[in-house]
């Protein structure tokens, strides 16, 4: 018999993540704020999926759980990441979301949660969550770990600095004002920053 996702989410805590019940459209089922600090109780836990048994299981990001998240929306998405920042020999723990992936990192303070960090990628660290294993979307699909990239099979990898740099690089991007500089035309699109074909040069500027 397979697991529950009540025992999912406490083996979760187990593994030192703290975890919380959301719906399958991704919304959480209880006041979520509070477990950005600590972690919940197994009792917490039990009472939750006992008054929700199919409820999907998020992972919340940033130091309470240890983790940081770049979330992958397609897999060109990943591709493109895996190309310029990503060694051949480089693993981290890996799911398989509905149609992308989650690459998940050891937490490094510096980034915040931002969408279209890089084209097609999303941040998700302090204040952010994503669904985990067994969840499913609302189409029914559901999120696995890539087979020997499970968390309780290896190591959390550290942020490689190239794109720890790029990420950061891009939310200054985001935050600057828009009035035009010699740097960034207005035609550019902070979303298209540093993808492919233009890459070196937006890290020049």
């Amino acid at each position: 018999m397979a697991p529950t996702n009540m025992q999912y989410a406490l083996k979760y805590l187990r593994m030192g993540f703290s975890v919380i019940p959301c719906r399958r459209d991704k919304k959480s089922l209880i006041k979520w704020e509070p477990y950005q600090l600590q972690k919940p109780t197994q009792d917490e836990i039990r009472k939750w999926w006992t008054e929700h048994p199919d409820a999907n299981i998020a992972i919340v990001c940033g130091a309470v759980s240890g983790i940081d998240v770049l979330d992958c929306d397609s897999q060109e998405a990943y591709d493109n990441v895996n190309e310029f920042y990503l060694s051949d020999t480089f693993q981290t723990p890996t799911s398989k979301t509905p149609k992308g992936r989650h690459l998940y990192f050891k937490h490094r303070s510096g980034l915040t949660n931002k969408v279209r960090a890089i084209k097609g990628t999303d941040i998700r660290t302090h204040g952010g969550y994503v669904l985990a294993p067994p969840s499913k979307n609302g189409s029914d699909t559901p999120y696995y770990w890539f087979d020997g990239l499970k968390p309780d099979q290896i190591p959390f990898a550290e942020w490689p600095d190239e794109l720890f740099a790029t990420l950061q690089a891009v939310a200054a991007v985001q935050r600057a004002p828009k009035a035009p500089t010699p740097d960034v035309a207005p035609e550019d699109d902070p979303h298209e920053l540093f993808t492919e074909g233009r890459r070196d040069n937006d890290l020049f500027h």
